[in-house]
């Protein structure tokens, strides 16, 4: 006979066989840290399975507690007996890290109604109260640059302090929480885990208001942003539900940006949501300002045409200017402008609530762009300024990554014509345009269709397309599905181009020429031990057409303190100075040293008055630039610091600080560029350069920021 009984159910069968008198509710919760109402539960459980293999389930006696007839304590003995038996149920006991502990400990925290005690985490893990203790100490030592704590008192642990800060700290390590999340799914030992049974059903709800919000605003999330949406807001339901909830003014201390948010009809919508749980939307309408928050903070595929607000022409005007300042800096034109327009001003109209609302994005995984195509990311870091000035303040490094793939996207767009590629990218965020041009480029004769979102994949019956690139695992329909990161680097697009080729994905009818003679002295020459390595080795090879990498021109890359020193650094006067003179001032160094001659300075001037003030790259600061050939002897770098500010062009562009710039190529001056759109990200910073009275302020703060690095 076979008892298919779970981990914690052995355990109290195990109680029940072991103990000769009653065991009650409260010793049997006890003995396994169960609370009551997980203990009827389970006793429930098992009794059910039990009565389907013919054995008397545990009696219950008023008054006394629960025990097993001597008759079922021997059958079930009998199927206990085997070493095999207790081994499958021991084996199932995971052993968890202590990292992997502190954050299921953190969920719990963040979902449960009622405190979390040390003796129930012990429980759960399997560990000592000292290791719990312990993992307590961790947790509140990480948490000390946070506005809130963990306290721990008679009665358990909990959260204490800010009811924001805690939900952002939760949200921002959303992505590793959903992963203890799913593991405590899978703790059958968890007695937590029966807490957590309305939150299935809370995310069905989530899920299907977001469809409707679509509906109703004519609008189209991604599938990421749904489905953090509905995981993380479950959870916040939870604790909203157990009366965590906001105070007023939390999300912002202005009446205006209450007014602004209460005017959407994405507030009513958020309001009927709320209402409909039941909870009061008058007492706690800071829960549907919040809740308003993070819908407008999601990340969209389209906007609707329709309702053109103030704050949408700002943003598209932002916008505008983010892409003209990129443009500039890296001499660079795109294909499909308006296209990139588009697609840029849906991402950053949700990256403006997200700022507005303190819900920056987190997630390091777009910084791969920082690390595969570092021009793209320096450029466009310095290139927003706008658009901060728009939100009052600065994006983080993530933000400022997820800006660049747009631009990154359409610098790799290259025609692409004859294998049939399918595209399917979750995000819905440029990252999948990045990808689609990357492929463009590594694969240039391939038709690439989309990129669709899985929902839209899961939709279609037929897949027509010769082969499926993902970035998310999908069921495949009759076609091969591969599935890449967004952002390859070049170990992993030489693995895919290894694949399409041993999958015969790659066309070389163009290049049989070439193969079908190398083969022949290749043959004619040398003993062949692998020829089919050795062909599609050869078939790699001559199937490169296009690397997806910018090759690096300059060499070396000079860091910031090797090009702004003592004779490269002036101070100067303001009076009788006008953006012309200042300019000319501030290139001097460059041109006495023999780094740039008389037609550069005029190029920098000409381009200014061309295309207006885009040398205008943040608060009083300008960037003065021109192309290597129009006078670039050497790589250089100079700055002028003013004693006032000065206007450029108009009084909307007052600067202070003047750099010029002379590259002699695309890539060497980049990690000096890297480094001052660090220093004029970080507001402290930034003052510090303002204020600087000698060369040596300046050359101070440059070096502490290589220092950091």
């Amino acid at each position: 006979m076979a008892l298919n009984v779970s981990n914690l159910e052995f355990k109290l069968l195990q109680i029940l066989i072991e103990k000769d008198q009653y065991q009650s509710v409260n010793s049997i919760a006890e003995q396994l840290n169960f609370s009551r109402r997980s203990t009827y539960y389970y006793m429930k459980s098992v009794s059910e399975k039990l009565i389907k293999n013919k054995i008397d389930p545990p009696r219950n006696v008023k008054g006394q507690g629960y025990y097993l007839s001597k008759q079922s304590k021997e059958q079930l003995n009998i199927i206990f007996s085997t070493d095999n038996y207790k081994n499958v149920y021991k084996k199932q006991e995971k052993k968890f890290s202590a990292k992997e502990r502190q954050v299921i400990t953190i969920i719990l925290m963040f979902g449960l109604s009622s405190y979390v005690t040390i003796s129930k985490l012990a429980g759960i893990f399997n560990v000592t109260r000292n290791t719990i203790v312990n993992d307590f100490s961790v947790i509140k030592d990480n948490l000390l640059e946070y506005d809130f704590s963990v306290i721990g008192t008679s009665i358990g642990h909990h959260f204490t302090g800010n009811e924001f800060a805690i939900r952002n700290y939760f949200q921002d390590h959303l992505t590793e929480f959903l992963t203890g999340l799913n593991s405590l799914y899978k703790m059958d030992n968890s007695s937590a885990l029966l807490d957590f049974k309305n939150f299935s059903e809370l995310i069905v709800m989530i899920k299907d208001w977001m469809h409707k919000v679509e509906f109703q605003s004519s609008s189209s999330f991604s599938d990421d942003a749904i489905r953090s949406m509905e995981n993380f807001y479950a959870l916040v339901l939870l604790r909203i539900l157990a009366k965590h909830t906001l105070p007023s003014h939390s999300l912002n201390k202005q009446k205006e940006g209450y007014e602004e948010l209460q005017a959407r009809k994405e507030f009513e919508m958020a309001g009927d949501f709320l209402a409909h749980i039941g909870i009061d939307t008058e007492e706690y309408k800071e829960e549907v300002f919040y809740l308003e928050s993070l819908l407008l903070s999601s990340q969209l595929k389209e906007i609707s045409p329709t309702n053109n607000s103030d704050i949408k022409k700002q943003v598209q005007k932002s916008t505008k200017q983010i892409i003209n300042n990129f443009k500039h800096l890296a001499e660079a034109n795109f294909k499909n402008e308006k296209q990139l327009k588009e697609e840029l001003y849906v991402h950053m109209l949700s990256t403006y609530y997200r700022v507005k609302f303190n819900h920056q994005y987190k997630d390091s995984a777009v910084l791969s762009i920082k690390e595969n195509y570092p021009e793209i990311y320096t450029y466009t870091s310095i290139s927003i300024d706008p658009f901060e000035k728009l939100t009052s303040q600065p994006l983080n490094d993530n933000e400022i990554g997820l800006i660049a793939i747009y631009f990154g996207a359409h610098l790799l767009n290259q025609e692409s014509r004859y294998l049939e590629i399918l595209l399917v990218c979750s995000s819905g965020l440029g990252t999948s345009q990045l990808l689609k041009n990357q492929l463009a480029t590594i694969f240039p004769g391939c038709i690439l269709r989309g990129p669709v979102t899985k929902r839209d994949y899961d939709n279609f019956s037929v897949i027509n397309s010769d082969v499926v690139i993902s970035t998310i695992p999908l069921k495949e329909k009759e076609k091969q599905v591969i599935v890449v990161n967004p952002v390859m680097n070049e170990a992993e697009v030489s693995q895919l181009r290894k694949q399409f080729i041993s999958d015969d994905l790659i066309n070389v009818n163009g290049i049989d020429k070439q193969f079908t003679a190398l083969m022949d002295v290749i043959a004619d020459n040398t003993n062949i031990i692998n020829v089919d390595a050795l062909e599609n080795g050869i078939k790699e090879v001559l199937s490169r057409s296009l690397n997806p990498r910018i090759p690096l021109k300059g060499g070396y890359q000079p860091l910031l303190s090797e090009l702004l020193n003592e004779e490269t650094i002036q101070f100067s006067e303001s009076e009788g100075l006008n953006w012309e003179k200042a300019i000319r001032l501030a290139a001097t160094p460059l041109k006495n040293n023999g780094n740039i001659a008389d037609s550069y300075i005029e190029a920098m001037i000409e381009n200014v008055k061309k295309n207006g003030p885009y040398i205008n790259i943040g608060d009083q600061i300008a960037l003065a630039h021109a192309r290597p050939e129009h006078g670039v002897k050497e790589l250089g770098m100079a700055v002028l610091k003013l004693n006032k500010p000065i206007d450029l062009i108009d009084h909307n562009h007052p600067i202070q600080l003047i750099f010029v710039l002379a590259a002699i190529d695309d890539q060497s001056h980049l990690k000096a560029l890297s480094e001052l759109a660090n220093i004029l990200n970080d507001k402290s910073k930034l003052q510090l350069l303002i204020d600087a009275k000698d060369s040596s302020d300046i050359q101070q703060l440059i070096l502490e920021g290589e220092d950091q690095v």
